[in-house]
């Protein structure tokens, strides 16, 4: 086993994470036998529409109880309208996140790790890594220059995909050039 980089400890400690590694240690010996010109990830929408369903679930018997009860008091028909208030904000809500969501990416090729349209070209990068906090995990992008780093959350990506830092890895290390560190 290596020792740890001084610069990757450095960002351990100031991030307050448990672990960091650097991606050919997390991908491990797993190579690809295929030949893409590039990979693009983007982050699952699985949770998002889960709680959309889960949202609708309970939104519409509500409504419904209210509305075919006997006694149509004025008292009922407003708490419809509230509640026919609320449940459009919730769901436009939803459906921003939703959007929101779409935009995100990771794109990785030959040239670089693209993260959200900002491109860092493997000639910048110094080192790339899998920073572990206790609740979530970042992909890790070190660059040359002024000891700057960039951290990207990858909770969204992992929904089916348990994983997916290690998938992530074994792809940037497949298109990483073999002078990059």
């Amino acid at each position: 086993m290596q020792p740890p980089d001084s610069r990757l400890e450095e960002i351990r400690i100031l991030e307050n994470a448990n672990a960091i590694k650097t991606t050919k240690n997390y991908a491990g010996l797993g190579k690809f036998t295929f030949d893409k010109d590039s990979m693009q990830f983007r982050p699952s929408i699985a949770g998002n529409v889960i709680v959309i369903v889960i949202i609708g679930f309970l939104i519409v018997p509500l409504p419904c109880t209210i509305l075919f009860a006997k006694d149509h008091s004025h008292l009922n028909i407003g708490g419809v309208i509230i509640f026919c208030i609320m449940a459009v904000l919730l769901l436009t809500v939803g459906i921003r996140q939703l959007k929101d969501n779409n935009k995100l990416h990771i794109a990785v090729d030959r040239t670089g790790i693209t993260l959200d349209d900002t491109l860092y070209n493997w000639g910048d990068i110094y080192a790339t890594a899998i920073l572990e906090r206790p609740k979530s995990i970042y992909l890790t992008v070190v660059l040359k220059e002024n000891a700057a780093y960039r951290l990207y959350r990858l909770t969204g990506f992992r929904v089916f995909d348990l994983f997916f830092p290690i998938t992530l890895s074994k792809y940037i290390e497949h298109f990483k050039p073999t002078y990059a560190v």
